[in-house]
């Protein structure tokens, strides 16, 4: 048999807190009122950023009014981040080429009104990629110039204006972007304030990052923190109680299939938290269910003390 235990399903959630229906709340409000926003979600490692973050892209993965992208993390650069939203954006509509050649018209980056040939079109949309052209096929285009980050800022921020559909963007493992040094790190987190600034209407960034993770980025650039914390998001540990429902989810019947000591040694072990709950439970499942046919609480237990 498979592996019960399926981490970032996004079927499944389990929200105690209501937070799916809060950002729900506020990306809908903002689309419909024609506004941009930006939130923040913090939690530790195995609290459920990721899996909230895919659950909210589920959602809305059909909506008309709405198109989310997920991005598994930052990137080294700003140009990094515009280069897989652009992608995404290519991938869902392929009319919005259109959109972006658009916008790079209305900042004087393309200056031709010749009708492009498929050829063209590939050397037009590594262009908008932030792919480097040389000069003789940049002046048969009528591009201005290899874009540079501030271009690709202004492409980017025109382009969502000019959308009919609300960008959420869910960024997750923001905290990595502490990792780069500190000119590439000022300069991408700048990259970010400025994107949520010039872009009036159809925008929603929501991160994702650990708490140690988001108090560094408060001390690093208080103005991005500022802005990304218009609604803050924590996610916690689960009660014993939480952490039965939780797991109800994925085990039918969780209170026949594992005794209540089981789930108390369970809950004792992980602190609640959700990640390590499902894979200490699956590996129970998995080696002592699954072999003998029930779970005995002193089999279990020793499973237990070898996985801490």
């Amino acid at each position: 048999m498979n592996r019960l235990a399926i981490p970032y399903e996004p079927f499944k959630i389990f929200d105690p807190d209501g937070n799916v229906e809060r950002l729900k709340r506020y990306v809908d409000l903002i689309t419909k009122k024609g506004l941009s926003g930006a939130a923040v979600i913090i939690g530790s490692y195995g609290f459920g950023k990721t899996h909230l973050l895919k659950y909210l892209e589920y959602l809305y993965r059909n909506s008309s009014n709405v198109l989310p992208i997920y991005i598994a993390s930052p990137g080294k650069t700003f140009m990094d981040f515009y280069e897989t939203v652009i992608e995404e954006l290519l991938l869902s509509n392929a009319n919005f080429k259109e959109t972006l050649l658009k916008a790079a018209k209305s900042l004087g980056l393309l200056y031709s009104n010749e009708t492009f040939n498929k050829k063209e079109y590939y050397y037009l949309e590594l262009w908008l990629l932030g792919g480097k052209l040389e000069l003789s096929i940049r002046r048969k285009l009528g591009l201005l110039r290899n874009l540079s980050e501030f271009d690709a800022l202004k492409i980017l921020s025109r382009s969502i204006v000019l959308c009919k559909r609300t960008l959420l963007i869910l960024l997750d493992e923001f905290e990595t972007i502490l990792e780069l040094d500190k000119f590439k790190r000022l300069s991408y987190m700048n990259a970010l304030r400025r994107l949520i600034d010039e872009t009036s209407k159809n925008l929603f960034l929501l991160v994702a990052s650990t708490p140690a993770g988001w108090e560094e980025v408060v001390t690093t650039n208080m103005a991005l923190s500022r802005r990304l914390s218009a609604m803050t998001i924590y996610l916690r540990s689960l009660s014993k109680e939480e952490m039965t429902e939780f797991l109800s989810l994925y085990f039918p019947e969780i209170e026949k299939l594992f005794p209540r000591e089981v789930l108390n040694k369970i809950h004792e072990y992980t602190n609640g938290n959700p990640g390590e709950v499902l894979r200490l439970s699956s590996m129970i499942y998995d080696e002592v269910y699954l072999k003998e046919g029930v779970v005995l609480t002193e089999h279990a237990e020793k499973l237990i003390s070898s996985y801490v």
